[in-house]
């Protein structure tokens, strides 16, 4: 890809992977300059009915830019997420488009966590295979910004352990 983001962008982005993708291509368009173009402040210069040569050039560059910034936008995302920017406008309404698909999986995939974790029991696991599957929910969350409280997550270990609460403790043991 153009000026090194394949060696920045290492996964481009899926379902799976938002919050490490959205850093990457931040911290990317940040250390190129672009940024301004995903939140707004370098707007697109408008055209009067005469424009000067200056605008006709201010307005041309700023084009050149936005389509750099999209480009790297589309090579960064995954064949199938191709669909959801395709017909953005800008680089603007392309990121704006992701971050609230990705915010409303977010928060289903928010859910979802919750309820695996409130309902992990060890059952037949050895401790070494349960403690690894709470140390994986737990990543889960923390890989969609979402991370667990270690008082819940003890809260919760403990639950999946004996099958009772014992939030009644004065003190609490850490994770």
């Amino acid at each position: 890809m153009a000026d090194g983001l394949f060696q920045i962008i290492i996964e481009k982005l899926d379902k799976n992977n938002f919050q490490v993708w959205k850093f990457w291509i931040m911290n990317f368009l940040m250390g190129k300059g672009y940024w301004e173009f995903i939140i707004g402040d370098e707007t697109k210069p408008p055209l009067p009915k005469n424009p000067t040569q200056q605008q006709i050039q201010a307005n041309k560059t700023w084009h050149e830019k936005a389509r750099k910034v999209l480009y790297w936008l589309s090579m960064s995302v995954s064949n199938s997420m191709i669909v959801h920017i395709q017909d953005a406008k800008s680089p603007k309404q392309a990121w704006d488009t992701l971050v609230k698909m990705y915010n409303t999986d977010t928060q289903a995939h928010k859910m979802q966590l919750k309820q695996e974790l409130h309902n992990l029991q060890k059952n037949k696991m050895n401790i070494s295979d349960y403690s690894t599957k709470v140390k994986n929910l737990a990543d889960a969350f923390a890989s969609i910004g979402a991370p667990v409280d270690d008082k819940d997550l003890v809260a919760a270990t403990l639950n999946g352990l004996f099958g009772t609460s014992i939030v009644v403790r004065e003190t609490f043991p850490n994770f």
